[in-house]
């Protein structure tokens, strides 16, 4: 089942610290649109009063906005339960949103679309080809934790959640290996051009 026929969508996907981000920036570069998971579900969660307010009433989360995102990622992390509390309450709506952003790129030849948890959530039949991140656990990590300042226990934490890398290329199209920038870049333009 996909959302719409066109555009082509490409689902970007890697575990914490595996350099998402950064790998879609670069495509951005070539004027590809990015769709990204982690910031619709930011604004569903921090500007949408109603769902806000659930959270906070369950969460807390009395704090700066600056530091929000850090509750809200230790208590969704700290227990399969909590992260299922946040999934089923905004995982729909999130769905939604990006299905309405889809719709405003079917002039584009392809979107890439950033989603940690595309193969979690099953959501890699939505997508037409999915691109995987990968990168060395051990690299992972301490890009994780010099990136968000985690404790290593709080990063393995979060690594538990998510489903091994092995099983992840079980799913994977395609697959961008991030040792080297340089190597990164010339594969990002490669890729651009045989979508």
């Amino acid at each position: 089942m996909k959302y719409i026929n066109n555009p082509y969508i490409v689902g970007l996907t890697g575990g914490i610290g595996s350099g998402k981000s950064t790998i879609s920036k670069m495509f951005k570069k070539f004027n590809i649109p990015i769709i990204e998971s982690d910031l619709v579900a930011k604004n569903i969660i921090f500007f949408k009063k109603d769902i806000y307010k659930k959270i906070k009433s369950k969460v807390g989360m009395n704090t700066k906005l600056k530091n929000k995102n850090f509750v809200l990622r230790e208590y969704i992390f700290e227990s399969s339960h909590n992260l299922l509390w946040i999934n089923q309450l905004i995982h729909p709506i999130v769905i939604r949103k990006i299905k309405n952003i889809i719709k405003k790129y079917t002039k584009f030849p392809y979107i890439i679309w950033v989603s940690p948890l595309l193969i979690e959530n099953n959501l890699q039949f939505f997508v037409d080809r999915v691109l995987l991140i990968n990168v060395d656990p051990d690299l992972q990590l301490k890009r994780a934790s010099l990136r968000d300042k985690l404790e290593k226990e709080k990063i393995f934490k979060i690594f538990n959640f998510q489903i091994s890398q092995e099983n992840r290329l079980q799913y994977a199209h395609d697959v961008i290996n991030n040792y080297n920038l340089d190597t990164v870049k010339k594969k990002v333009f490669f890729y651009t051009n045989i979508i």
